[in-house]
């Protein structure tokens, strides 16, 4: 099985709460298979911030405060690799008085998710996407996008040569949080993706 991520971040930058927010998402279908190979998914997990909640394709997320960030993971396994094309999102936007047409919604941007990772440890997951996908280097990821609402660019090397390896951090269930490196023929000041 070859497990991925669906992820969802949610910014309110308006002056009022949004309130009852809940997200619902199908499950991937296969548009293309050109060697006619069975493909199954399946839902393994579902996170709301950093709660864990029962695996479905359904997530409450609730009220979220003015300037305020939630994220919603759907952690699936796939029988094969590959790769997703053509995401659509619908929304439907209630008013407290139950009008469907005042839509609040300010937009909606897809994003090619290379890695799901943790940059500011606080539990909840940020994303390093590629959100130029046709460029020269499409598997890896030229942006962060942080749980508090942050985005930063992200320089990526493929293959660059350490000169020293510095010693990695483990946190207390022992997972490998983050591997300080210093290399030779890095000068991008910032966020660094290095594929080895």
């Amino acid at each position: 099985a070859v497990p991925f991520n669906l992820g969802v971040t949610i910014r309110n930058v308006g002056q009022g709460a949004a309130s009852n927010l809940n997200i619902v998402s199908g499950q991937p279908e296969i548009i293309r298979n050109d060697l006619d190979l069975l493909v199954g998914f399946k839902l393994i997990g579902t996170a709301v911030q950093n709660s864990t909640v029962l695996p479905t394709f359904k997530a409450a997320v609730g009220d979220i405060q003015p300037s305020q960030t939630k994220t919603v993971v759907f952690d699936l396994v796939s029988t094969l690799r590959g790769t997703m094309y053509n995401f659509k999102v619908n929304y439907k936007y209630v008013t407290p008085l139950g009008d469907q047409r005042l839509s609040q919604v300010k937009d909606i941007t897809i994003h090619s998710l290379i890695r799901k990772v943790e940059v500011d440890f606080d539990g909840i997951p940020d994303w390093l996407v590629n959100d130029h996908p046709n460029g020269a280097n499409s598997d890896f990821p030229d942006r962060l996008y942080t749980s508090n609402g942050h985005t930063y660019n992200v320089t990526s090397y493929d293959f660059a040569e350490s000169t020293t390896l510095l010693p990695t951090y483990h946190n207390d269930a022992d997972e490998t949080v983050s591997m300080p490196i210093k290399c030779n023929n890095v000068t991008s000041l910032g966020w660094v993706y290095m594929h080895y």
